[in-house]
């Protein structure tokens, strides 16, 4: 890689194809003049410049990691580079495209969270155990994370969770956040880090409880779960909801609530999902207001454009859809059609 002065960012949709000839396409944002990138990738991630992609290899057969993951240029005609073994689904760009954050397997029940250099593929593990989410801060030089330590049969998830800090060179002890046991899914934003917190529709000792029981705590029609979003500063002060209580039109049988997702650049929008059993569609919160949107029925929830304008998700039918029927959708955040900008696809990425 080049330690040259960065260029001009390209902008870039990639997305695993499962149909025809399958592998990582690139496109352009908008889906228009796809080509394809890597023909043995899954799971591709972009870099913030969108020169290039991180992807796995054999992700679907070792459990929850891929065998092996590799970096590949957006250029035509460039070659991927193994960057390293074993490394789990979900992989993060840094905002400077040097570094990418992902969980690497220690045993059946531990992961280290490691930072891993594109140029050199040296790694630095940043936390042990099992991570709920993690995110960069807007200059890059610290990450935020959920963390399980103990377990919990009130919750939804069954550990006791909680919001970390720490830098990214591994060195020092990361720095606690919150203390409740119920916070998970941080996303750092330009002015706060939004977290999902999940409130448990289980009684005291884990399971279901009658509905109208339920009902009093604000949980409806035998749900699982309320939860909100909130949002905390990086030093652990203001502790606030942005939601509030989860309006009941979301809390479905086998839904847990609502999680945040992606900020855009300037903090004015929030995407957020709408967390169930088989998917995530996507939500707009309004980060001053608390307002909910629907935006679509759509399986998962992928990011938001710098800009705030549009959302990016992944449709299909659920757990058992033919690969014909998975498709990539833009969806407008204030409201709208959705465009479809690839068929026989999934697990889209983007830098728009």
């Amino acid at each position: 890689m080049s330690t040259s002065k960065p260029g001009p960012i390209e902008r870039h949709l990639v997305y695993e194809k499962t149909i025809d000839e399958k592998g990582i396409w690139l496109a352009d944002v908008d889906g228009r003049r796809p080509r394809l990138l890597a023909p043995d990738g899954q799971l591709p991630v972009i870099s913030p410049d969108g020169k290039w992609v991180a992807y796995g290899v054999d992700c679907y057969t070792s459990g929850t990691s891929c065998a092996k993951a590799f970096v590949v240029s957006t250029e035509p005609g460039a070659k991927s580079r193994l960057l390293a073994e074993r490394m789990g689904w979900t992989k993060t760009w840094s905002p400077d495209s040097k570094a990418i954050v992902a969980t690497r397997p220690l045993s059946e029940a531990v992961d280290a969270l490691v930072r891993i250099d594109v140029a050199s593929g040296e790694a630095a593990t940043l936390a042990r155990g099992q991570f709920w989410g993690w995110s960069f801060s807007p200059a890059g030089r610290r990450i935020v994370f959920a963390l399980a330590h103990g377990s919990d049969p009130r919750s939804v998830t069954g550990e006791k969770v909680d919001i970390y800090v720490t830098d990214l060179d591994g060195r020092g002890d990361p720095t606690q956040l919150t203390d409740t046991g119920e916070s998970m899914y941080p996303v750092w934003g330009p002015k706060s880090i939004a977290f999902g917190k999940e409130i448990s529709c289980f009684g005291p000792s884990g399971g279901l409880r009658p509905v109208h029981e339920a009902a009093r705590d604000g949980c409806f029609n035998d749900t699982w779960g309320r939860g909100e979003v909130w949002r905390i500063q990086a030093d652990g002060t203001g502790r606030t909801p942005i939601t509030g209580p989860l309006p009941e039109r979301f809390q479905a049988q086998g839904c847990v609530g609502l999680k945040p997702v992606d900020w855009s650049e300037d903090g004015r929008a929030l995407l957020g999902a709408w967390w169930c059993e088989f998917r995530d569609p996507p939500v707009a919160v309004d980060p001053e207001t608390g307002t909910i949107s629907d935006l679509s029925w759509a399986a998962s929830t992928v990011g938001v454009s710098r800009d705030g304008r549009f959302a990016l998700v992944h449709e299909d039918t659920g757990p058992e859809t033919p690969p014909e029927k998975n498709s990539v959708l833009i969806v407008p955040y204030a409201g709208g059609k959705s465009k479809l900008v690839a068929r026989g696809a999934t697990a889209p990425s983007w830098n728009r």
